[in-house]
């Protein structure tokens, strides 16, 4: 090798080490940009968040997780359109990318393209099969498709793997409550609530289970348990009143369901609205107290 040889390879030594310094600097850079950008979208500072991702992803072009993560927060600020971009984008840079599969079909689920959003999850599953998330949106699919044997095979298999999730428990013991199997529903629901006591959905659930078996008593304390953890849901004071109504406790009913007309006016539901005015004016009419 003569030294001119010798100096050239020297030189290119150089450059390698300083060109490989710099993609490290570059790749630590990134990722604590992507971090702090995940901590403010947890905050709910999103255009916070959007800049310190988009920062990241200027570092380091490919990474199908940022781009995803930002999907992520033009999906929590309502963009839709925009956050399908960024799921398709990731998908591009890795087509086995299940999370951007999944979050595709949460953008169609919410735009009400259900069958779009079903299939999107389905892929999702065929490529993670060990991840718990497309199954349980496909389960919630079947439910909202009123398939619910479908729904509670799907459920099943999230608590294969994540046993100890309180809200498949509740979302299977639903399905089992439509599906009318109120022993297997109530079964469920109430391992929901040992897991976790502080959900109001499975309280609700459970209480909607033995409201159909006609428990009233037993029923009114779970919607009375669901109404203290949640208490502006007008729904839970409804069935409340409900409850009373069957236990023929006209009064109880009577101020229960008042309430809830309270929450439901103060959340603007109108199909609330006239559903609980409707069973006041029933109660009362029946009481001999006109309107």
């Amino acid at each position: 090798m003569t030294l001119k040889s010798y100096k050239f390879y020297l030189l290119l030594l150089f450059l390698l080490i300083i060109f490989s310094l710099y993609n490290i600097s570059a790749d630590k850079q990134a990722s604590s940009y992507h971090k702090q950008g995940l901590a403010l979208m947890d905050e709910g500072k999103y255009d916070e968040a959007l800049e310190l991702l988009n920062k990241a992803l200027k570092l380091d072009a490919n990474n199908e997780e940022i781009i995803k993560d930002i999907g992520n927060v033009y999906y929590y600020k309502g963009n839709l359109d925009e956050a399908l971009n960024k799921y398709q984008l990731a998908i591009k840079k890795n087509p086995n990318y299940w999370n951007a599969y999944n979050n595709i079909g949460n953008v169609y689920s919410d735009k009400g393209e259900k069958e779009k959003a079903l299939e999107y999850y389905q892929r999702a599953s065929a490529l993670a099969p060990s991840a718990w998330q497309p199954y349980s949106n496909i389960g919630l699919i079947y439910v909202d498709k009123k398939n619910y044997a479908e729904a509670i095979k799907n459920f099943l298999k999230v608590i294969k793997i994540v046993p100890d999730n309180d809200e498949a428990y509740s979302d299977l013991g639903y399905a089992y409550y439509k599906n009318n199997q109120l022993d297997k529903a109530e079964e469920v629901l109430q391992k929901a609530i040992q897991l976790n006591p502080n959900n109001p959905m499975a309280h609700f659930n459970l209480g909607n289970v033995l409201a159909t078996a006609k428990r009233y008593q037993d029923a009114l304390y779970y919607y009375q348990q669901a109404a203290f953890l949640e208490p502006e849901n007008s729904r839970y004071y409804y069935c409340i009143g409900l409850m009373y109504y069957g236990l023929k406790q006209d009064a109880e009913a009577l101020n229960s369901l008042k309430l809830a007309l309270s929450k439901a006016e103060k959340a603007g539901d109108t199909e609330m609205i006239a559903i609980i005015r409707q069973k006041i004016k029933d109660i009362k009419k029946e009481r001999g107290e006109g309107n």
